[in-house]
């Protein structure tokens, strides 16, 4: 659900990310998404516990500017 909120801001904006538009993007009705989260206040902070997140793992044996370049893509 959370991803799914991101991508509609990455899309949109983030005045576009509303309970309606996610639980559509997900095939859901609105009301179902408050049985993950209180509110949109809610949705907009883990949004950006999401952004916050660390990189993802380094490849084996690989060196930094390759990994550099693989990081954007595993987002």
């Amino acid at each position: 659900m959370v991803r799914a909120a991101v991508e509609i801001a990455d899309a949109d904006g983030l005045a576009a990310v509303s309970m309606a538009r996610v639980a559509e993007r997900l095939g859901n009705a609105p009301m179902a998404l408050y049985r993950h989260v209180r509110s949109k206040s809610e949705l907009l902070i883990l949004m950006a516990d999401l952004a916050m997140e660390g990189p993802p793992p380094l490849p084996a044996g690989s060196g930094w500017r390759p990994a550099l370049t693989a990081w954007p893509a595993a987002w």
